[in-house]
């Protein structure tokens, strides 16, 4: 099972029209977003509790073969760029 059929089949996700790498779902009232690469994934949401909680499926998804390695904080570097949340 492909991450993309897992998000919208077993987690509600909607795959975004315009980019075929990005999930969308609305949680509590707010965007939960999941995009990804190959293998990196990037999940935002403003409640920490959802994204553990999408985290904890992913894992128990996929990360049975390889643990999933997670970065938390306000600054990142993804695919080769550095982003922050910081102001």
């Amino acid at each position: 099972e492909e991450l993309s059929t897992f998000l919208v089949d077993k987690l509600g996700f909607t795959i975004n029209p315009y980019d075929r790498c990005v999930a969308n779902k609305t949680i509590n009232g707010k965007q939960c977003t999941v995009l990804w690469h190959v293998d990196d994934l990037k999940l935002s949401h403003v409640d920490q509790e959802v994204l553990e909680d999408v985290i904890r499926a992913l894992e128990e998804r996929f990360g049975q073969e390889d643990p999933l390695s997670i970065q938390r904080g306000k600054i990142h570097e993804y695919l080769g760029m550095t982003t922050s949340s910081c102001p």
